[in-house]
């Protein structure tokens, strides 16, 4: 039971805040896009009071695990350029188009409230919050022999990742290869969440940067 307690209790928070919470707030007159970020904000206190004693312990791991930064850093970014380079082509074959409404979203969200806010949610906030929840509580309670078990909680983080990123289901494919290659890489580094947290973080970074200048 105490396994799957912390999984739980984070599951059922990051959809009663991230949606109940959001409806709160605009349903009390807050702008759209402040009401995302104050969101963001509550969840990553939630999640970090949760998983506090357990980041700790995965960060000296992973620091002890990683035997060449160098050699993490290139294979990620690889790993990177391939899931963007299939993302677009698919959003293009799909529909036509290499924006999604998400992108539009944030492009809105920049308008609303200042860039260094945006860029903090999207490349500090977001990979926490979504890795913790989508790799850690769905996939990391599983004992890592039972190959069967961590191969369809691996299928249930892919698609539930992808699908909590769609306004219309023509976008999952655009979604599907970054959700695929997190899932892969955190399951890769000895299921280490700040793998998947680093490489959420840099897939993110460069359009929060964009964000900043403008």
């Amino acid at each position: 039971m105490k396994t799957v307690l912390k999984p739980i209790i984070n599951i059922v928070f990051f959809f009663l805040i991230n949606f109940g919470l959001w409806e709160v707030l605009v349903a009390a007159g807050m702008n759209r896009s402040w009401a995302s970020f104050t969101v963001y904000a509550v969840l990553i206190v939630f999640v970090i009071a949760i998983w506090n004693k357990d980041l700790l312990c995965q960060w000296s791991q992973f620091k002890r695990e990683i035997k060449s930064w160098r050699t993490f850093f290139i294979v990620l970014f690889i790993w990177l350029a391939v899931a963007a380079i299939l993302s677009y082509l698919f959003q293009y074959i799909v529909n036509g188009s290499f924006k999604t409404q998400n992108t539009e979203t944030v492009e809105t969200m920049v308008d609303t409230i200042p860039p260094i806010l945006t860029c903090i949610m999207m490349s500090i906030f977001t990979p926490f919050i979504e890795e913790l929840t989508f790799r850690e509580s769905i996939i990391g309670w599983v004992n890592k022999s039972n190959k069967v078990a961590i191969t369809i909680m691996a299928i249930i983080s892919i698609i539930a990742f992808d699908s909590i990123h769609l306004y219309e289901f023509k976008e999952f494919f655009y979604y599907l290869p970054l959700s695929i290659g997190l899932t892969t890489f955190y399951i890769k580094h000895n299921r280490n969440i700040y793998s998947s947290i680093i490489m959420h973080a840099l897939a993110n970074l460069p359009g929060a940067v964009m964000m900043i200048i403008g």
